[in-house]
Order: C-alpha cells, then sequence, then structure tokens
C-alpha cells in the first residue's frame, strides 16, 4: 500500500480501528481511529517507508516523555510496508491558521510560555524537539498547548523561509550559519522566538486584506508590542546579543515577568458591573443600614408618647453605647449584656403580686415606661398560663404510687384468699 491508498477501515494489531482521514501533513497521512479495547479515540499517522528509521530513533528518545502539554504516543506499528504512528486524539487545531494576522500580546505571550515549558520538561530529560513548527503546535478551545512531532528533522524550508521576513540586514547569512549546526537547547529557544514573531507581526500596511498572505512576505511588529516584548524576541533570536537567551527555563521566566507586565499595563474596564447590579447592591445597602439602625439604634419614640421606649436596643441594655450616640454601633456593652441567655425554668421563683405587666421576658419587675404595649400583652398572657400553685414535687408523687401500689397488692391478696376458702 501507499500513501495515495485510503487505509479507512484497516485495523491495526486487531485492537485500533482506523477511520475517516484527518489531514495531510508534510510527510504523513493522518487518520481517525478508534481503541476498540480501551474505547477512546485515536489518531493514527501512515509514515511512508523512507522516514520509518527517522520516525522510530524519534519514538525512542521521547517515549518517557509524560507531561499535559505533550501529544502522547500509545504504540508504533508496521503494516502494509507502512508505519502507523498511534498517539491520542487532542480536539485542537494547529497554530499556523492563527498566524495570518498575528495574535493579541497576552494570548501569544500565554501560548509561548506553555510551550516554553513543555520545552524546559522535554530539555531535562535530554531531548530536543528540533522541528517546533506552527504546525507541530495544536491549540485547544481553552487556549491549552499541546506539542508534537518531538525529535523529528528539521523542516529547513520553513526556518529559512520564517527567518527572511525579520528585519535584519544580514538575516539570511546568519539564519543559513545557524540551520547548519546540529539542534540544541539554543535552536529550540530560536524557533519559539520565531513563534512569537509570527504572533506579534503583520504584513505590512499596503497589503490587501482579502490575499493569501505567504510566509516568506516580510513582517513588520505591530504599533501595540511594546519595546520590552520586542527586545524578548530579539534575545531568543539572536545568539550574538548581550542578554541572550539558549535554555527554555530562562525562556519561561523572562515570558511570564513580561506576562505580569503587560497585564499591569492593561487599561481598566469603564464598568467593570452592569448598571442594574450596581443599582440592587446599592439598593440592598440601603436596606441593610435601615435594619441595623433600626436594631442597635437609638430608642424609638412611640406615637403620643413624650419618652422613647425601651426595649433591647435601649441604652440600658447598651451601656456606653447610649452616652456616645455618634461613636461606632458596635460597642461591646458593659453590663446586662444584650445577648444573654433567657430561659424560662420551671422552679424560677417569680413575684405573684406583681401585675403581669410589671414583669420582663426574665421574670425581673420593670418600670412602666419599659414595656411596650405589644410585650406587655405577650408578657400577661404567659403569666395567666403559669399555674397558681407549685406542682406537685418528685417525693409527694412517689409517695403516692407506694400508696397505690400498697393498696392494690392487699385488695388482690384479700380476693385471692376469699376465692380460696369458698
Amino acid at each position: 500500500m501507499t500513501l495515495e491508498q485510503s487505509h479507512s477501515g484497516l485495523l491495526l494489531a486487531d485492537r485500533f480501528q482506523l477511520g475517516d482521514v484527518m489531514g495531510h501533513g508534510g510527510i504523513s497521512t493522518i487518520y481517525h481511529g478508534q481503541d476498540t479495547i480501551l474505547k477512546r479515540p485515536i489518531v493514527a499517522k501512515a509514515v511512508p517507508p523512507e522516514y520509518i528509521a527517522a520516525y522510530r530513533q524519534a519514538l525512542q528518545e521521547t517515549s518517557e516523555l509524560t507531561h499535559p502539554a505533550i501529544v502522547a504516543t500509545y504504540d508504533a506499528l508496521v503494516q502494509d510496508a507502512l508505519l502507523f504512528v498511534v498517539q491520542e486524539a487532542v480536539s485542537a487545531r494547529s497554530l499556523d491558521i492563527y498566524l495570518g494576522n498575528g495574535l493579541p500580546i497576552a494570548r501569544s505571550l500565554d501560548l509561548t510560555m506553555q510551550l516554553a515549558r513543555a520545552l524546559a520538561y522535554a530539555h531535562a530529560h535530554n531531548v530536543i524537539h528540533g522541528d517546533l513548527t506552527p504546525v507541530a503546535i495544536l491549540i485547544d478551545r481553552r487556549a491549552r498547548v499541546h506539542v508534537n512531532n518531538f525529535a523529528l528533522p528539521a523542516n529547513t524550508p520553513y526556518f529559512l523561509a520564517v527567518g527572511n521576513t525579520l528585519p535584519d540586514d544580514d538575516k539570511e547569512r546568519s539564519w543559513v550559519d545557524l540551520l547548519r549546526a546540529p539542534p540544541d537547547k539554543a535552536s529550540d529557544v530560536r524557533a519559539v522566538g520565531l513563534l512569537l514573531w509570527q504572533m506579534l507581526s503583520a504584513p505590512p500596511a499596503g497589503t490587501p486584506s482579502d490575499t493569501e498572505v505567504e510566509v516568506s512576505t516580510n513582517r513588520v511588529f505591530r504599533d501595540d508590542v511594546s519595546e520590552s516584548v520586542r527586545e524578548l524576541i530579539w534575545r531568543c533570536l539572536d545568539p550574538r546579543h548581550p542578554r541572550s537567551i539558549k535554555d527554555a527555563e530562562s525562556l519561561a521566566l523572562a515570558l511570564e515577568m513580561e506576562n505580569v507586565a503587560a497585564r499591569s499595563h492593561d487599561a481598566p474596564h469603564s464598568e467593570l458591573t452592569p448598571p442594574a447590579l450596581r443599582a440592587a447592591r446599592e439598593i440592598v445597602a440601603h436596606r441593610a443600614s435601615w435594619s441595623t439602625e433600626d436594631t442597635i439604634g437609638a430608642p424609638r419614640q412611640r406615637p403620643g408618647t413624650s419618652k422613647p421606649s425601651r426595649g433591647r436596643g435601649s441604652d440600658r441594655n447598651l451601656g456606653s453605647l447610649a452616652e456616645d450616640p455618634g461613636g461606632p454601633r458596635t460597642k461591646v456593652a458593659t453590663e446586662d449584656p444584650i445577648f444573654q441567655p433567657r430561659l424560662r425554668l420551671p422552679s424560677r421563683p417569680y413575684d405573684a403580686s406583681a401585675s403581669p405587666h410589671q414583669l420582663d421576658t426574665t421574670g425581673r419587675p420593670v418600670a412602666e415606661d419599659e414595656t411596650e404595649p405589644d410585650a406587655r400583652a405577650s408578657l400577661a398572657v404567659g403569666i395567666r398560663r403559669r399555674p397558681e400553685a407549685a406542682g406537685v414535687d418528685t417525693r409527694t408523687a412517689l409517695a403516692l404510687g407506694m400508696a397505690l401500689f400498697v393498696i392494690a397488692f392487699l385488695i388482690g391478696y384479700f380476693f385471692v384468699a376469699m376465692l380460696g376458702s369458698h
């Protein structure tokens, strides 16, 4: 079989079922698929025979990589003279479709920071990507990066074409010299710099917007790109820069600092909340303050009286709070606290000679003007429901119970004796 022929429906190793063609890469054909044992979707790449050796070496070098931002490889099978690389199915799109007119600064810095962290993890395991092109980077719907195609041969035409878009006089000579060197950590950093350059640049102003932009088109930085971000890109690309970045970990740190600085310069929103929500919050705040004042504020004036009523919010209960009306409303009472337990115990003594309206809820006599009409009525009802005499105590109840038991016993005894005599 060849790549031109369709492999849809092919079953690999009695496990992986190939579906429709997903797309065509530079050297492989990509298929949708299904893992028939684990019941999960997969992606299978059909690699032609001339690239099988390079793919096998790359798979062996990257077999230990397990990172959320790196596409996982499940298996590699040879069938019909083709190498099928089975990988996890990622619902994402390649970065190249977003590079026409660039990306926003915050998004560009975030994506490259994720990419730098994934590269730092790979570099820590002595793995160099070597072919970090836009088609090797997948972006999902949550703007998360997924890196693919580790340790494959570099796509030299891509790097030359993008290098020619840089605004540098000796760009061609310098990039040719760099591409001749073997791939290393610094080459991955330069590849990230090229990606960031494409995200933050755009074709010249005279380029028609309806024409397809080729990668070789000369590009310029957008006006919204700050000088510090431009300097960061040159630190990635130019090894002669006095502050050049040569490892992914340093690049991730620099991108994080630049991302924080860019967010701090963002203009604040004119209205953080909708007008209706702000009006509703003002109403709630107004009602809350009114309720607080009504609860612990100054004594209220009863209609038709010259004295203010004194309830639970009176100056007698609030202590020093009544002495300083303009002071804070959260002072603690110095005597007779408001939240004193008010339990009605059966053994509590009370003054029966006191009139109902002269007792408060704790059974203490109060003055005539210290109880409101509704409070006096409720207290009077509670007093009237009390029994006039104290209830029977425990000893009396026990004695009566014993007496009834003895009487019942004697009656039963004599009744049995009378039946026996007859």
